[in-house]
């Protein structure tokens, strides 16, 4: 019988579900823990941002890695913008480096020595709120606020795309005037979506781009492909 607790916090001034983790995680608290990261992969009306502070674990389950993973559905069938991010997890230990591998590579989050330092980063991270555009149903608008890199949004935008086309929405006015930069990730990721959606008959346009990613996008020659425009009028107009 384990002695662990895994219970619920939230921090209202960025929309974060934190789970504090205290004791010996054992098959139990496994299982809800497991629930939880699970649970997370939901639809698509936001960002989903959960915590997993380990600070007073005293022992896990060594079975804690598989059965997240077990948990979760196959990636093509996640619905989710989720961003799962672990802390203060002690990662001199085997089950540490074994839990961490499976945040980085199965849940695409990542991992931080205290809790202050995960916050600071879903505040910098993407996030995108969906919507139908105000003037025309079949054009969907994602507003975009925060960072397009590597660590902080590629793949949260990749998923959010990969999920509306998989419900049939193909007319898609991404909305980045709130994004405060864009690494070579974020690029490739504009390249992939654009190239995803022509394949399926579909189109992807850019709504209020910053000075910053229109030189991005002169500078690689993408000014010639993307179309942009700053008035979600006249871009929802532009769907045929």
């Amino acid at each position: 019988m384990s002695n662990g607790q895994v219970s619920r916090d939230h921090d209202p001034t960025i929309d974060v579900c934190v789970y504090y983790c205290s004791g010996f995680l054992g098959p139990e608290e496994s299982e809800r823990i497991a629930k939880i990261v699970n649970a997370s992969f939901g639809p698509i009306d936001g960002t989903t941002r959960l915590l997993l502070d380990f600070e007073a674990v005293t022992s896990i389950d060594t079975k804690l890695p598989e059965v997240i993973a077990a948990a979760l559905p196959p990636a093509h069938e996640r619905a989710y913008q989720c961003q799962i991010y672990f802390s203060r997890l002690d990662t001199t230990t085997q089950i540490g480096k074994s839990l961490a591998q499976v945040c980085k590579e199965t849940l695409m989050g990542r991992v931080f020595e205290n809790r202050e330092e995960a916050i600071a980063a879903f505040k910098r991270s993407l996030q995108i709120k969906i919507r139908p555009s105000k003037t025309r149903d079949n054009v969907i608008v994602l507003d975009c606020s925060g960072k397009t890199t590597i660590k902080d949004g590629s793949w949260t935008l990749r998923a959010a795309i990969r999920q509306l086309l998989k419900d049939g929405k193909y007319n898609l006015l991404l909305n980045i005037g709130d994004v405060s930069y864009v690494d070579s990730s974020g690029i490739s990721e504009f390249v992939s979506s654009y190239a995803d959606l022509y394949r399926e008959g579909g189109h992807l346009k850019f709504l209020n781009p910053t000075k910053r990613i229109q030189d991005l996008f002169t500078v690689t020659k993408l000014d010639k492909v993307f179309e942009c425009f700053d008035s979600e009028t006249e871009a929802a107009a532009s769907f045929n």
